[in-house]
């Protein structure tokens, strides 16, 4: 039990700490979202991938390894020879399923607000 949440602090000491830290720095002051270029939004972005650098500092920490099976693995005990991988799968898709499940009840049902034009005048650029 303390194991556990001794590597969860060191996650989210990790995590929060890189991204926060990320984000004071490259995000430039006073501006919005909008006014900053597209280049620099990408760049920005990269702080998104600091929870799965995180997670590989963790590991290396606590000194977990990167063995794919047994105890404490990365493929956090999915057996594809049992059913419980299909949980994961259902875990995965389930949300997007509602997602367009949803779009589709009001597509159906109100039709008369969809606007295919709205997509034009958000001006996203083709790149």
């Amino acid at each position: 039990m303390y194991k556990d949440i001794k590597r969860l602090l060191i996650y989210l000491t990790f995590s929060f700490g890189l991204s926060f830290l990320w984000f004071a720095i490259t995000i430039p002051q006073g501006k919005s979202w909008n006014d900053i270029s597209y280049d620099m939004q990408n760049f920005i972005s990269l702080g998104m991938l600091f929870p799965t650098i995180a997670h590989i500092f963790t590991r290396i920490l606590t000194k977990e390894g990167f063995s794919i099976s047994g105890q404490n693995s990365i493929r956090l005990g999915i057996n594809l020879s049992d059913k419980k991988w299909t949980c994961f799968l259902l875990a995965f898709f389930l949300p997007w399923l509602y997602i367009e499940a949803g779009n589709l009840i009001d597509f159906l049902f109100c039709n008369d607000l969809f606007d295919p034009q709205y997509y034009i005048t958000l001006g996203m650029e083709k790149r």
